[in-house]
């Protein structure tokens, strides 16, 4: 999940377990806080198999009273939210290592409407290539593995991806 986050473009800040929260009914550590847009959001981690365990999902549902309460956003993840993701994960591990390459305004705007990223590689060559996906310039289809045969899609204006448990 730390992954998705760091990966968000709009996110400026990550923090794992950021504070220990003093609530009527007790303590409470939230898994993680991310830094979106000016706004804080904070993370639960779950195994569907946890929510399901007696008095767990009350007391989640008591602490999401409490952040909604102070005007804050709180999100409850789990491991089929991140499974339903598919290749996701794997392919903006793989892109981060392209997100500092900076793709020239002159071959930003040559780009193809569509082509199959071996294709812009020939076009443009490795780096740029990459770079102009990383950079958001193209969408595909997240949830299958990124390959030099993944059919790329130019996109209007640039977009990243962002998981929905970003989304403020």
């Amino acid at each position: 999940m730390l992954t998705i986050a760091r990966a968000c473009r709009a996110v400026t800040g990550v923090f794992s377990q950021p504070a220990v929260l003093t609530l009527e009914d007790g303590h409470y550590t939230p898994d993680t806080l991310v830094i979106k847009s000016k706004r804080r959001i904070w993370l639960e981690c779950k195994s569907a198999e946890e929510l399901r365990r007696r008095g767990e999902t009350e007391r989640l549902e008591r602490i999401a009273r409490h952040f909604a309460a102070w005007g804050e956003i709180f999100r409850i993840v789990t491991d089929t939210d991140i499974a339903a993701l598919g290749e996701t994960v794997g392919n903006l591990r793989y892109l981060a290592q392209w997100r500092s390459v900076s793709v020239p305004e002159a071959i930003s705007r040559a780009l193809p409407a569509s082509a199959q990223v071996r294709e812009l590689e020939a076009m443009i060559g490795l780096e740029h290539a990459w770079g102009a996906i990383a950079d958001g310039w193209f969408t595909f289809d997240w949830r299958q593995p990124l390959t030099r045969n993944t059919q790329l899609l130019r996109s209007r204006e640039r977009v990243w991806y962002e998981p929905g448990f970003l989304r403020t």
